[in-house]
């Protein structure tokens, strides 16, 4: 038996096409080049993309050292960069005000941008302003305030520069080596938090600096998950969990007779997490959020017995547009490596699909999580459980979105994953209609709006929003396409336990949402308050600058069949939630 999920941590890699803004009289055509360090404290390797203020485009990638030097020809200044992390899909921005000559990635110059985006009321952060930079429409003192800003930071960082000997340091264009020396000793002296594009800097016990879009205390909140064997679906119990923060700080906590846990942490961090236990190939997930507001999950966590080692096994598939389900996605590239979430290690083997989306390939039995890459569609990173002697045939993998979708016609697309059960997920999301009152779309009406030309694609002149699959036996995607938005408009986006067996932590449900600015969140089915069949999910809300609220929050309901919160049972949850009461009566499928 094999088993699909989705890995953690699923939003990796954009890729921008060239802006649409007419060239500038100053673009430069010649070998304009540009280079620099992008570091966290260690170096970094990454896809980097240069925008420049006439929209156009360039690409290259940093060495794992850090370094990097890309032509910059034909891009106008001032110009911003943006890198992606190639170990955790982190991102992380910068500014230049020229073509050529240093330009530093670093935490603190991505909270510079931010931070300046958010002056000039770009509520979109520094996503919002490269989509800015994208569509040719740069703020004309967007120089000033980035100057501003990393004054400001200076200053905060006064008596820290100092002790490291970088009083005059720039951070974004005086050179340095991600050799924990200098200016990257800094770096590894700060308290820093990064988790997708948010960064959060501790400079002492006083002032906190971060990239947050959502109000969020310093507090203790759950943090859940599951251990499991991956043979036969049974709780592993005892298992000895190890959370450990960025400052080594260790939190340990055992899985329960159900062979879940809750261990308390501490929000707005990031946490390295190992499970072991007697018998079982240890497990290392690095890079979980606790960036959440009541509750944060690992989802459930698959355990390969020793006696599984040093056996092979035979799989084979295709890969499916995620969309249209029924297209084989030809010259897709899978990278199979050994572990879960596992990103850098060196591959146990690589294929590529044929003409109609097939693969095949020997594997040795284990956990493995599995890159796939096309040049039409989004990066995806998926977690394989491998084992068993019996070669397993027809195991399909989806790959999501291409961004010619994303980029030029949505404003978000949303996809839902899960593994075999529950059986059946779906996925609703509300908003504001244009007739004032508000839209659920879901499995029964699954496109807000009405065509007004004579193309009908997902985002047409006239759409919505549009459920785009409906998966009724598991595994998913389902993907839902924020086509437009209304002004000011909040958008609120649930997950329904419709039918199967079991909870959707059990099942690994993970959302990602991405947005047309740049912005992506991921979010795993908290472990805590899931009961099962007709549970609701409020993954998340969403603001028409692209800004992602996350709310997380699993709101228990009863085993009736016909009817979805009765009155009596949602007074207390209707309170903070008017939408709820959309789910009153939902019909059979």
């Amino acid at each position: 038996m094999k088993k699909l999920i989705l890995t953690l941590g699923v939003s990796l890699s954009f890729i921008f096409f060239t802006g649409c803004g007419s060239d500038s009289a100053t673009t430069d055509v010649t070998n304009s080049t540009m280079s620099g360090t992008v570091a966290t404290g260690a170096g970094a390797a990454a896809t980097l993309t240069f925008v420049g203020n006439n929209g156009r485009v360039v690409e290259g990638h940093s060495l794992s050292s850090g370094r990097y030097t890309v032509s910059t020809g034909g891009l106008t200044q001032p110009i911003m960069l943006r890198a992606v992390l190639d170990r955790d899909g982190t991102t992380l921005y910068s500014f230049s005000t020229s073509r050529t000559g240093t330009t530093n990635v670093t935490p603190l110059t991505s909270y510079m941008v931010n931070q300046a985006a958010e002056t000039l009321n770009l509520l979109g952060g520094a996503a919002q302003l490269l989509r800015r930079f994208q569509n040719s429409t740069v703020p004309a003192n967007v120089n000033t305030e980035i100057a501003a800003v990393s004054q400001q930071l200076s200053v905060a960082l006064a008596a820290r520069m100092t002790e490291n000997n970088v009083s005059d340091f720039n951070h974004f264009t005086s050179t340095f080596n991600a050799d924990h020396t200098g200016y990257d000793a800094l770096l590894d002296g700060l308290d820093i938090e990064l988790n997708e594009d948010d960064v959060i800097i501790r400079v002492d016990e006083n002032t906190s600096l971060d990239t947050i879009n959502y109000d969020i205390n310093v507090s203790n909140i759950d943090f859940t998950g599951r251990v499991y064997n991956v043979q036969d679906d049974s709780d592993i119990v005892g298992a000895q969990i190890t959370l450990t923060d960025s400052t080594e700080r260790n939190i340990s906590t055992m899985t329960d007779v159900n062979g879940t846990f809750t261990a308390q942490v501490q929000t707005m961090r990031v946490y390295d997490v190992t499970v072991e236990a007697d018998g079982y190939v240890s497990q290392y997930i690095p890079n979980v959020s606790a960036f959440m507001l009541t509750t944060t999950s690992i989802g459930s966590i698959p355990m390969l017995p020793n006696s599984e080692l040093n056996t092979t096994t035979r799989l084979s598939g295709s890969v499916f547009d995620g969309r249209t389900t029924d297209t084989g996605v030809a010259d897709s590239t899978l990278v199979f490596r050994a572990g879960y979430n596992e990103r850098l290690s060196t591959p146990t083997a690589t294929v590529t699909t044929d003409a109609d989306g097939a693969y095949s390939v020997e594997l040795p039995v284990s956990v493995y999580t599995v890159q796939i890459t096309n040049n039409a569609y989004y990066t995806r990173y998926v977690t394989l459980e491998v084992y068993g002697t019996e070669p397993t045939e027809n195991l399909p993998i989806y790959v999501n979105t291409s961004e010619s979708d994303l980029l030029n016609d949505a404003f978000a697309v949303i996809t839902l994953d899960w593994s075999a059960d529950p059986r059946d997920l779906d996925s609703h999301l509300t908003g504001p209609d244009t007739n004032g009152s508000r839209f659920h779309l879901a499995y029964y009406k699954r496109t807000i709006g009405e065509y007004t030309g004579d193309t009908q694609t997902t985002c047409s002149d006239g759409i919505i929003a549009t459920l785009d699959r409906d998966d009724v036996d598991g595994y998913g995607p389902e993907t839902t396409t924020l086509c437009s938005v209304e002004p000011d408009g909040i958008y609120k986006y649930y997950i329904h336990h419709y039918a199967g067996n079991g909870t959707m932590s059990e099942g690994n449900a993970v959302v990602n949402v991405r947005t047309a600015n740049g912005t992506s969140r991921t979010y795993t089915a908290p472990t805590a308050d899931s009961v099962g069949y007709h549970d609701i999910w409020h993954v998340f809300n969403i603001d028409s600058y692209g800004n992602v609220y996350p709310v997380n929050q699993m709101i228990g309901n009863d085993t009736d069949t016909s009817t979805l919160f009765a009155a009596s049972a949602r007074v207390t949850d209707s309170s903070f939630d008017p939408d709820i009461g959309l789910f009153d009566n939902l019909p059979t499928k």
